[in-house]
């Protein structure tokens, strides 16, 4: 085991997306790529234009839409519906997402770094290298889910359910396991193990 302090393969749990440090202060002018197809998220559909303000998508139901390269950060999506919805290079940073429903969505490249995720479905989503540096991931449904490559340092799980989830090239330095963590056969290898906070 990696002692505490150290960062698993010389990466520091740094709080960088896309290689710049987030900040909710900053956003460019964005607009998604396909609106949500239900009319109850019509009201907040001016909000994803990204016109420098949070985003309160709080219960919505977003399925249908393309939010590739949005600024969410430090926005709430509570308990809102993003299954199968394309989040790639999304920014998401200290965004709320409790209880929201992520399954089958792709988050390819997305910047999760102080997220609250907890009680959220991951099951079969894609987070392949997103950056998940000091998230919160509790009671989190993740079977089937591929997170490879991705940078979970710092990060903090508990009640988690890793079953058939691919964690190959994930770095998780100094990652906390709270209560149980059901990881079944993850693919990663026994080095990445190792960076594991236990």
């Amino acid at each position: 085991m990696a002692p505490l302090g150290r960062p698993c393969g010389g990466i520091a749990p740094i709080d960088v997306c896309g290689g710049r440090t987030v900040s909710s202060g900053i956003r460019d002018k964005w607009t998604p790529a396909v609106l949500p197809a239900n009319p109850e998220a019509a009201p907040q559909g001016h909000r994803l234009v990204g016109d420098g303000g949070k985003l309160y998508a709080i219960d919505l139901d977003l399925r249908g839409a393309d939010l590739s390269g949005g600024n969410f950060s430090e926005s709430w999506f509570t308990e809102a519906l993003l299954s199968e919805v394309p989040l790639v290079g999304t920014d998401f940073y200290r965004a709320d997402l409790e209880g929201a429903d992520l399954s089958g969505a792709d988050l390819t490249e997305s910047c999760l770094v102080r997220a609250n995720l907890d009680e959220t479905t991951l099951r079969l989503a894609r987070l392949d290298h997103a950056n998940m540096v000091k998230a919160s991931l509790h009671s989190v449904g993740a079977s089937g889910a591929s997170f490879q490559g991705a940078r979970l340092m710092d990060t903090s799980l508990g009640g988690v359910d890793l079953r058939g989830a691919d964690l190959s090239g994930a770095v998780a330095s100094e990652t906390i396991l709270r209560a149980r963590v059901w990881m079944g056969r993850p693919e990663f290898t026994a080095s990445q193990a190792q960076c594991l906070a236990l």
